[in-house]
């Protein structure tokens, strides 16, 4: 994809005008801009370091609103929490005012590989042969990175039933779990060129 007609749609739908100095809404972005945005801050080439290959410039805009879209999207997911401290804050009768201080813990990188990709063909194929349906999704995994990089990768279950993944509810119940290291085995093979027969 060009990388000039990417900054140029992202601008386009974050802003209102072309004056970035003087653009202050970034607080009140509609979820349907960010939604039309989102396809282009997750392209594989829409990062700094490749933006900045072309052009330094551009390194800056792509920066620009990469970081619009992360603060817009933490804007929305932090007012509702503002607004119960200062529901708060108004039933109060002594003492200092509650206060509310961000920490950033994590920017993980987004971004996709085509579901026609040959790696994720081959996993889908492998999956099937096991008897199992594959299904195809988007998350927080560790193949974030080598995508953001435009490296192929892929996250695949290990075998087993789970639920609360991150939470003090987790739990995990090993049935079938040695299809999860199977299936690992022949996509591994799949990718070294092996010829997988029944």
């Amino acid at each position: 994809v060009c990388l000039s007609r990417l900054l140029f749609a992202c601008l386009n739908y974050c802003l209102p005008s072309t004056n970035l100095k003087d653009y202050d809404d970034q607080d009140n972005i509609p979820d349907s801009v960010l939604k039309k945005v989102r396809r282009y801050v997750e392209e594989s080439t829409f990062q700094p370091d490749i933006v900045a290959k072309v052009s330094h410039a551009a390194k800056s805009l792509c920066m620009w609103t990469r970081a619009i879209y992360v603060y817009s999207g933490v804007a929305k997911t932090v007012a509702p929490k503002r607004a119960k401290l200062a529901e708060a804050n108004a039933q109060r009768r002594e003492g200092d005012e509650l206060t509310l201080e961000l920490e950033l813990i994590g920017n993980r990188p987004s971004g996709e590989i085509a579901a026609d990709d040959p790696f994720v063909l081959r996993a889908v194929a492998a999956t099937e042969f096991l008897g199992v349906e594959p299904t195809l999704g988007r998350s927080s995994t560790d193949s974030n990175i080598p995508i953001s990089k435009g490296i192929p990768s892929i996250t695949i279950g290990g075998g087993g039933m789970a639920s609360g993944v991150h939470s003090p509810g987790e739990w995990f119940i090993n049935l079938d779990g040695p299809l999860g290291i199977k299936r690992a085995l022949l996509i591994t093979l799949a990718q070294a060129g092996a010829m997988i027969v029944s």
